[in-house]
């Protein structure tokens, strides 16, 4: 399916949306990332790494041509061109942190200690 608004992956996915400042930033997140498969898909994370109007990402689907748009207006992206910015949406939609690099160990870390997430580890 093709996907044109974030919004509908709520309550099914956790986001990672990292905004980068360039192609080299880009592809160190894009890499980092894909590289990062298994707990990725543990915590039902999809990742979108935009640069400029590009979008890359784990989504199975196909993604709306103006989903970098999308993405940068519905989680106040910084301008083209600024430094990189990486958001944590939680499955609720909700943005729940914003920083300037991209930690894996740091976003599963803080991913872990939400409530819902905890619940999820109960029950699997």
């Amino acid at each position: 399916p093709m996907l044109t608004d974030p919004g509908s992956l709520q309550w099914r996915h956790r986001l990672v949306v990292v905004f980068a400042a360039d192609e080299t930033s880009a592809a160190a997140a894009r890499d980092t990332l894909a590289g990062a498969a298994d707990p990725v898909a543990e915590r039902d994370i999809l990742w979108f790494v935009v640069l400029g109007e590009t979008t890359r990402t784990n989504y199975p689907g196909g993604l709306a041509a103006d989903f970098a748009a999308t993405l940068r207006q519905a989680f106040r992206g910084p301008p083209a061109g600024a430094a990189s910015e990486v958001v944590l949406v939680g499955k609720d939609g909700g943005v729940k942190s914003r920083g300037p690099a991209l930690d894996p160990a740091a976003l599963f870390g803080e991913i872990d200690r939400m409530p819902m997430r905890r619940q999820e580890m109960r029950e699997r």
